[in-house]
């Protein structure tokens, strides 16, 4: 958790998104940064707790770690398809 709280702090969307999250969101996307557009319509469920962004219970991971962590849930799990689906 500790490399995906560095990473994060590093990820200059994420910061800006970490941000928007704290002070709120503005009422239309037409009013966000072109960086966070893409996450105007999961605003509601979205949040920060340790500056780690959450999608419910989910972690949002940093750009830069995103091959890393895909190879080592591909390297441990059993059902590659089915995780390949949701990943």
């Amino acid at each position: 958790m500790e490399k995906i709280k560095i990473e994060t702090q590093k990820d200059a969307t994420l910061q800006s998104l970490i941000k928007t999250i704290r002070e709120g969101w503005p009422c239309n996307k037409q009013n966000l940064a072109q960086e966070l557009t893409p996450f105007f319509e999961l605003r509601d469920a979205l949040s920060v707790d340790d500056d780690i962004v959450l999608k419910g219970e989910r972690i949002l991971i940093p750009e830069s770690l995103r091959k890393e962590i895909k190879q080592k849930l591909l390297a441990a799990h059993l059902g590659y398809d089915s995780m390949m689906r949701r990943v």
